[in-house]
């Protein structure tokens, strides 16, 4: 039986693995490997990408 996530851990960990992504995407660059590890599509990256550009 799986458990229910509350919304406030589902969204602490969305934000969690935003900044896993974006610190690896500065320090390695935007290449297919990030992508393909982290699941997420680049569009999705870019539009991460912004706000943490523009305030850390």
């Amino acid at each position: 039986m799986l458990i229910k996530k509350p919304k406030e851990i589902v969204a602490y960990l969305t934000h969690s693995k935003k900044l896993h992504v974006l610190k690896y995407t500065k320090e390695y660059g935007y290449n297919s490997i990030a992508y393909k590890t982290f699941g997420v599509i680049l569009s999705t990256l870019y539009k991460w990408k912004k706000p943490y550009d523009e305030h850390g």
